[in-house]
């Protein structure tokens, strides 16, 4: 996804499905400094969609429920 500034983001989703109604994301990267950063990783979502766990680009992990 570009935004209007320019700025891209990238979302990577899982190759197997899930129970999810769309396919969920499994990586959010956005573009720094002429590479690309990761913002959360290692996400999963509840069989509704909603985000059981993810890894934040510091390595801090973020756990729900």
């Amino acid at each position: 996804m570009t935004y209007p500034d320019g700025e891209q983001v990238t979302y990577d989703y899982p190759s197997a499905g899930g129970m999810a109604p769309v396919p969920q994301p499994s990586e959010i990267d956005v573009g720094y400094q002429g590479g690309q950063s990761v913002i959360a990783s290692a996400m999963s979502h509840f069989s509704d969609g909603v985000v059981a766990s993810l890894t934040y680009g510091n390595g801090s992990l973020r756990r729900v429920g």
